[in-house]
């Protein structure tokens, strides 16, 4: 596998479904059309990716994602651009860069933490810092979620689908009872969660367990055509 960085410089396709993207990045001065399960990308966000070359009959070499990650700028100039992207609500490319010109590399820190301060830039009122800093850090833990689960090996093609029924509260939840994902998530059997479970430490006898293991023991006959066990 390779792993490359670059900035999504086009989305050609997306499923916000599952979250399959074709995108193209630009990596230095080369640009590569990437494929995969990559929820949650924005045209202007930097990513990192690892996976495989391969080779599309119509389209040429693509390079098909099996992992990925948002890697947030550091430099005031990449700020500036992922910020005039429009992939945090309410910033444009005129107020990303007041915004920039006013707080260069410290910017992201400024609208997690202080996000009031914002307003303290003309044409930026404390309700709209308010709701810059939510969406900053709606992003954030969006990538959160994306790693918890590429670490717990759940591919990203299920974090869309977990999120959309867990919301911001998605790795809390989770973490408390990870078979709340076979119970609620369509795709995610009791397999799965149990392996994330005993990685988060969770009894074996707990009763989330239980209760859930039944219930995949009861399907697992249903399916076998028994009637009763």
């Amino acid at each position: 596998m390779i792993t490359l960085e670059g900035i999504v410089e086009e989305i050609i396709f997306s499923n916000e479904e599952n979250g399959y993207v074709v995108c193209d990045i630009k990596c230095a001065k080369d640009i590569v059309t990437v494929v995969g399960y990559m929820p949650f990308i924005s045209v202007g966000e930097t990513i990192k990716v690892t996976g495989n070359w391969t080779t599309h009959p119509d389209y040429g070499e693509q390079l098909k994602a099996e992992y990925y990650e948002k890697v947030f700028p550091k430099e005031s100039e990449a700020i500036e651009k992922y910020l005039a992207s429009g992939v945090i609500k309410g910033i444009g490319p005129a107020t990303a860069r007041k915004i920039v010109e006013k707080f260069g590399e410290k910017t992201f820190d400024i609208i997690l933490s202080k996000p009031e301060l914002l307003s303290e830039i003309k044409g930026i009122s404390p309700d709209k810092a308010f709701k810059i800093g939510e969406a900053f850090a709606e992003q954030r833990e969006l990538k959160s979620i994306v790693m918890f689960f590429q670490e717990h090996g759940i591919s990203p093609a299920f974090s869309a689908k977990v999120y959309r029924v867990f919301g911001d509260k998605t790795i809390d939840e989770i973490k408390a009872n990870p078979y709340r994902l076979a119970d609620e998530v369509f795709g995610i059997g009791f397999k799965t969660a149990d392996k994330i479970a005993m990685k988060l430490g969770i009894d074996p006898m707990s009763k989330f367990r239980l209760r859930s293991g039944i219930k995949y023991a009861l399907s697992q006959a249903a399916s076998n055509g028994h009637t009763y066990l």
